[in-house]
């Protein structure tokens, strides 16, 4: 979470983290109602590679927000992102009851379209120059996924 490169799409990037800090984001996520986190694990070495998050869950309406992270840039780019969202969304849809999805993904981070996007998501509207990034507002594009079943 300290290396820019790895967090430069997210709202985390400004941050200097401890293992304290994380310890503690990893708590509040776990005893939070609305939201569920899961590790990635690369199966061959059972090493942490990356988390799913979902939160803002409502019940009611059967939404959540989405999103996900590999931190481990070795694992980049070998489709992992693509395979833990299809199987996140599965459990998430069956065991949750969700009906829906929405990720807002920065428009210059092609490599998490691209993920979200062969799991079945689509880009649904643009935020025009929402974020700051690298000192200048670009869009923000905002996906959705449905469930088959709703």
């Amino acid at each position: 979470m300290n290396d820019t490169s790895v967090t430069k799409y997210t709202e985390s990037r400004a941050g200097n983290y401890s293992i304290e800090m994380l310890i503690d984001y990893i708590n509040m996520n776990l005893k939070s109602p609305s939201c569920e986190l899961l590790g990635i694990f690369d199966l061959h070495s059972m090493i942490h590679i990356g988390n799913i998050r979902i939160s803002e869950i409502n019940f009611k309406h059967k939404f959540a927000t989405i999103g996900i992270i590999i931190g481990l840039k070795s694992f980049w780019s070998k489709g992992i992102a693509t395979e833990a969202l299809n199987l996140s969304k599965e459990y998430f849809f069956k065991e949750l009851k969700l009906r829906k999805f929405v990720a807002g993904i920065y428009a210059n981070n092609t490599g998490s379209i691209k993920a979200f996007k062969n799991v079945g998501f689509e880009i649904i509207g643009t935020y025009k120059k929402h974020r700051v990034y690298d000192g200048n507002y670009i869009d923000q594009h905002i996906l959705e996924l449905h469930s088959d079943e709703n």
